[in-house]
């Protein structure tokens, strides 16, 4: 999917956003996003203090979910992962992602050991997909932070972007069936560890 393009910053992928008609689209391929405005987040989730709604940035997020969801627009992501749960992985899902659907966006998982190459042969990229028509794919350095999006309306990467999403929301589970699940074998598991 990637070609030598530019790359946009992230507040010209954000135009699409406030320009798309009826759906958005993401596929997020990583197990880690090195995002700043998560740091504290994230110590506080490991340390075990309750989910906080008034963070301004995951403020400005929701605002516009709600806004978008509120208008009939869709807005639906599907997180691939294909090992096992890592501490920042709990987190996003736990607790990160709490602010998207109490917003109104549809999340989903999709954690199989074969998860990434049901979606392609070629390694798995990020992307978001904007009405069936544009494709921002998300571009990440070694150390997962994000460095720009390359935007294209090429109808083979569209087509691309699309077959992968279909598959994905075929295979993938709901967050709240997801999360049930997970508390369940955990549940299961400190059941199993107590002594007879």
């Amino acid at each position: 999917m990637s070609t030598k393009q530019t790359l946009h910053p992230y507040p010209t992928v954000h135009e699409l956003f406030q320009t798309f008609k009826s759906s958005a689209f993401r596929i997020e391929a990583l197990d880690l996003y090195a995002v700043d405005s998560d740091k504290d987040q994230f110590k506080q989730y490991l340390s075990g203090i309750p989910l906080r709604s008034d963070d301004p940035d995951d403020r400005t997020w929701c605002n516009f979910i709600e806004a978008a969801t509120k208008s009939g627009k869709t807005v639906r992501r599907v997180h691939v992962i294909s090992g096992p749960l890592t501490p920042y992985l709990r987190f996003e899902i736990d607790w990160g992602y709490a602010y998207n659907q109490m917003a109104g966006e549809q999340i989903f998982i999709l954690h199989r050991p074969d998860a990434r190459t049901l979606l392609s042969d070629e390694p798995l990229k990020d992307f978001w997909l904007f009405d069936e028509s544009t494709v921002a794919e998300m571009i990440y350095d070694k150390e997962c932070h994000f460095l720009g999006a390359q935007i294209t309306t090429d109808a083979a990467v569209v087509s691309e972007c699309i077959r992968q999403r279909d598959i994905a929301l075929r295979h993938a589970q709901s967050l709240p069936d997801y999360l049930s699940r997970l508390r369940s074998i955990s549940f299961d598991l400190l059941a199993s560890e107590k002594p007879e």
